[in-house]
């Protein structure tokens, strides 16, 4: 069948009794389409730049039910790479059962258990990496592995319920990855439950979920980073993201020796054995985020919502609350943090709320400005809470105005309204009556990202 000007559709099982045949006979650029069913193969791909397609890839229940299984062999289900590597696309299409390539380098391990996009471009569009898992022995990459040389796009897809010792749901080890509208879900790794990005590796990911990701173990310190791990030299940039419900014994939901971004989005939910329930910041490591809720995350040691332990961190327009054990933020070490426009508030210890949201081994080396919090910080422009959340239009967190309309409000102003650094300003547009002035507030919901938090009736 022609499928356009210049490439032909292969159809499985209609012309082809199998999707290796169908590969075998397509040219340059041709489209393979697969039914429904339960195909058993491994398949390598790369040097024809085919489209392999499910027959509905948007229909959720028609792709876990078109399923390329790769248990046939000790091997990645889907293979890229090869000299002269044209892109390939995988859409509509369920990925799962590989074993992984065995490789040497750096040491005897296996990579890639669904996909092995070793060199070249791959983009996976609609589909399900799901149900790779390594036994035992080193191994990177349950449902996706990504070599030096391989740039990989995935959109409105799932890695779920993968296993690796690195990267369970996938990883990147010099190429880049994109990520778009993806969920991370149930994936197990000793290091980076959901992801694990190093030697030179980067990750973009926007508008995805990572939740319920982490090793099967607890109580070793190297078991860091449930939903994300940062190796040093890697790159991970988010937006408008949430990660929730990951656990590690340090990291639960990030940790990091690299440059960690995030712009946007939830940090909610996780946990750590030992340190860093939200996020572990190691002494090569660097994190940058604005705008980002970290709330109910619990370390059994120090940093319940952050623990730098000797590298960088800056915190802008973000809302620090609820979360519970060790100190919420805590420096040690090397640790540098300038936090600006941000509230520290009602996080635990233990169930009673501490005298401090900030432990600092030095103070010189942490510098707050434009904050809220329990007690007087130390700093520029501090204010003194509490700070009256009230819940607006699904979004928690949101500053009480005090009287609103005609009615009395049940709680007072915030003292965080209009407190924020005046040549800021808000760019919400807040409802007719609420008393807030274009000068940014405290925390999420002020300064330019703002808008990011508005959810529509």
């Amino acid at each position: 069948m022609t499928g356009g000007a210049f490439s032909t559709v292969h159809d499985v099982p209609d012309e082809f009794a199998s999707i290796g045949a169908a590969v075998d006979a397509a040219a340059i650029g041709d489209t393979v389409r697969i039914a429904p069913g339960l195909w058993t193969e491994n398949l390598g791909l790369g040097e024809k730049g085919l489209l392999l397609t499910g027959t509905a890839p948007g229909n959720p229940a028609i792709v876990a039910q078109t399923v390329i299984d790769g248990s046939a062999e000790v091997a990645p289900t889907v293979w890229i790479g090869g000299s002269g590597t044209l892109p390939v696309r995988l859409r509509g299409l369920t990925v799962q059962g590989g074993a992984g390539a065995l490789v040497s380098t750096p040491h005897w391990r296996r990579i890639g258990g669904g996909v092995y996009c070793e060199s070249g471009e791959l983009t996976i569009d609609h589909c399900r990496i799901a149900d790779n898992r390594f036994g035992s022995g080193s191994a990177a990459g349950g449902g996706i592995f990504v070599g030096e040389a391989g740039a990989l796009t995935v959109r409105a897809s799932s890695l779920v319920d993968n296993r690796a010792n690195e990267g369970g749901g996938l990883a990147v080890e010099g190429g880049s990855a994109v990520l778009r509208l993806v969920r991370i879900a149930n994936n197990s790794a000793d290091e980076g439950g959901g992801i694990r990005i190093s030697a030179g590796g980067e990750l973009d990911a926007e508008d995805c979920v990572f939740e319920a990701n982490g090793p099967d173990q607890f109580d070793y310190p190297w078991l860091r980073g449930g939903a994300v791990f940062c190796g040093s030299g890697g790159e991970i940039r988010l937006i408008r993201c949430d990660l929730f419900d990951n656990h590690a014994d340090n990291g639960g939901a990030v940790a990091s020796q690299g440059y960690f971004e995030m712009r946007g989005g939830t940090i909610a939910r996780n946990r750590a054995n030992s340190g860093g329930g939200g996020l572990l910041i190691l002494s090569s490591g660097a994190a940058d985020l604005e705008d980002v809720v970290i709330a109910r995350n619990w370390a059994l040691w120090r940093g319940a919502a952050i623990n730098n332990d000797g590298g960088g961190l800056r915190l802008g327009r973000s809302t620090v609350v609820m979360n519970g054990g060790g100190d919420v933020i805590a420096q040690s070490g090397n640790a540098w943090a300038e936090i600006s426009n941000s509230m520290l508030w009602s996080n635990a210890s233990g169930g009673v709320t501490m005298g401090n949201d900030l432990w600092a081994w030095s103070s010189d080396a942490t510098q707050l400005s434009y904050c809220l919090g329990p007690e007087d910080l130390v700093g520029e422009s501090n204010v003194l809470g509490p700070p009256y959340f009230i819940t607006w239009r699904g979004n928690e967190f949101v500053l009480s105005p005090g009287r609103w309309g005609d009615s009395d409000a049940a709680l007072p102003r915030s003292p965080a309204i209009d407190a924020g650094p005046p040549r800021l300003s808000d760019w919400l547009d807040w409802p007719k009556g609420y008393d807030n002035g274009r000068r940014s507030d405290i925390g999420i919901h002020g300064g330019p990202g703002g808008v990011l938090w508005q959810k529509k009736e």
